[in-house]
């Protein structure tokens, strides 16, 4: 944690690549960019989720601010595109990701 408990930007990297590693583990970039490859929608809701809570989970104990969130979703937006993902996949999970950073803390 960093000065007035913001998370470093290395912090936020990292675990933006974690997150990128996971979600890879459990849905190949080449299953996304193969139009042939047939995932169903439920399957990988489920997968995305389970990624998209740890990133609220994340914000939440590392109290992350406006900046700190934008800064989080630019770098997974970042480690996806980096990985291969297709366009239309990082726009579902960066949307995903705003969505699920965005709720309160229940």
């Amino acid at each position: 944690m960093g000065i007035l408990g913001f998370s470093s930007k290395e912090n936020i990297g990292e675990f933006a690549s974690e997150l990128c590693k996971e979600l890879t583990a459990k849905y190949p970039v080449a299953m996304d960019n193969n139009s042939q490859s047939m995932v169903s929608e439920k399957n990988l809701s489920k997968t995305l989720e389970g990624v998209l809570i740890k990133a609220a989970d994340f914000k939440t104990r590392n109290k992350l601010g406006v900046i700190g969130k934008a800064k989080l979703i630019n770098a997974f937006q970042w480690e996806l595109k980096d990985a291969g993902y297709t366009d239309k996949f990082v726009k579902l999970a960066v949307e995903g990701i705003t969505a699920y950073t965005s709720r309160k803390a229940s």
